[in-house]
């Protein structure tokens, strides 16, 4: 069973001192949401929620959107945003945006 695991921060901060400004997630996490079955959508990610960090045991493609005005939640297509397998991915988000998976190759 394929897994992508979502952890939802707060805010994302800048060292300096790394090759001018790499960004990084500041810890601890708001929440991890663990997505087993694909295609899935997460839950609503947190009001607090401004990055997320992606990471899958298998190749997927991934699509991030707001809940649509008649209340469905995104639903990833395999020509959405690919990404390879165990490969973190770090991405700022909107608080109320919903994460959504579909099994790619």
């Amino acid at each position: 069973m394929a897994t992508v695991y979502v952890s939802e921060f707060a805010s994302v901060s800048q060292n300096s001192s790394a090759g001018g400004g790499v960004p990084y997630a500041r810890l601890p996490e708001i929440v991890t949401q663990v997505l087993s079955e694909w295609p899935q959508s997460s839950a609503a990610f947190s009001k607090d929620t401004q990055s997320i960090r992606v990471i899958a045991d298998s190749v997927c493609s991934i699509c991030v959107s707001p809940q649509t005005p008649s209340g469905d939640t995104p639903a990833a297509a395999v020509t959405n945003m690919r990404l390879a397998a165990n490969v973190p991915e770090y991405f700022a988000v909107s608080p109320g945006d919903y994460l959504s998976v579909i099994t790619n190759t």
